[in-house]
């Protein structure tokens, strides 16, 4: 065996290495709750001690057909997604963060991945997030942000169809525009995609909450339990949105408590929080609450609220936007 040869099978493993961690650790991103987010458990920081190259670090490498394949990818291309996927994975450790900063730095890095490799529908479909969640948490007033989070979904889908995470996304970009109906369509065929992603079935129990079938959803989380029993943040302030939307207060309250350790800047938690302890007539615990979803989003107010919670049923809305008046907010 040549050392050339060698060299690319070391290559070759290492590629699909990377492919198979980044589908395992990057599962990014999926609907969190009270119209707030999209959220993945990207939960890896960067290695102690080790500080992040400014740029990619993956040089042009040898490439020599060892495949049965007579048209293998090229070694541009192959390097292409090699780098993009570093940016993915640098990007990761900044939005798992979850404040304005660190969702504009992840942005920078897969606005990066995408310019390195244009055809890889992964890193089109992670930048649209951050421009959902910047439209969601209030970080960016522009009408045209969530605009942009459709667009890039919409280009993740055509680059990879099978994508499930593309349609996820493409579900809660529907759900924000109030198309409940095609958002419900497109986190169905995240599931048809891959049943056995919790992501997808938190999404559709997402949306059926705002959808006004609260019950329906807490049924799709149990499944979504069942699927990942690690249920992360984002998966219990779900639950206990539908929960408080079917007047199971106590119940609400335990799983959002259990969520707030598990990650401390997510907002919804907080909101979702606020808006309990406020019907409960808990003033105090409501308005600091309150405190930290403003600590999170400065920009949060009453109208604001009402323009942007996908809430179908007008009457369920006016009732989360008392309770919030009576946290505080204005």
């Amino acid at each position: 065996m040549t050392a050339s040869v060698s060299r690319t099978r070391r290559l070759l493993a290492v590629y699909h290495r990377v492919i198979h961690q980044v589908a395992v650790v990057v599962p990014i991103l999926g609907l969190v709750s009270a119209g707030l987010l999209l959220a993945r458990n990207l939960d890896f920081p960067a290695p102690s001690g080790l500080p992040l190259p400014d740029k990619p670090e993956i040089a042009g490498l040898p490439f020599v057909n060892i495949s049965e394949d007579p048209n293998p990818p090229s070694q541009h291309s192959l390097t292409a997604r090699l780098n993009s996927y570093v940016y993915i994975v640098r990007g990761g450790w900044y939005f798992v963060r979850w404040t304005q900063k660190a969702n504009t730095q992840a942005q920078q890095m897969w606005e990066s991945a995408t310019a390195v490799d244009p055809q890889f529908a992964l890193a089109h479909l992670l930048l649209g997030w951050t421009y959902f969640v910047e439209w969601v948490w209030q970080w960016n007033q522009d009408p045209q942000t969530l605009e942009r989070a459709l667009t890039l979904a919409r280009r993740a889908v055509a680059l990879d169809e099978t994508s499930a995470l593309a349609h996820q996304l493409l579900a809660g970009v529907y759900l924000f525009q109030m198309q409940h109906a095609q958002a419900l369509v497109e986190a169905e065929r995240a599931i048809a995609l891959d049943p056995t992603d919790a992501h997808s079935h938190e999404m559709l129990a997402n949306i059926l909450t705002f959808a006004g079938r609260p019950e329906e959803a807490s049924g799709v989380l149990e499944k979504a339990q069942h699927l990942d029993p690690t249920f992360p943040a984002f998966f219990l302030a779900d639950l206990g949105l539908a929960y408080q939307l079917t007047g199971r207060y106590e119940e609400a309250l335990t799983v959002l408590k259990k969520a707030l350790p598990l990650n401390p800047n997510l907002l919804p938690t907080h909101e979702i929080l606020a808006v309990t302890y406020g019907e409960l007539g808990l003033e105090a615990e409501a308005r600091a609450e309150l405190a930290e979803v403003l600590r999170l989003s400065p920009r949060m107010s009453l109208e604001t609220r009402r323009q942007r919670l996908p809430f179908k049923d007008p009457v369920v809305l006016e009732r989360w936007l008392v309770a919030l008046r009576r946290a505080g907010l204005r």
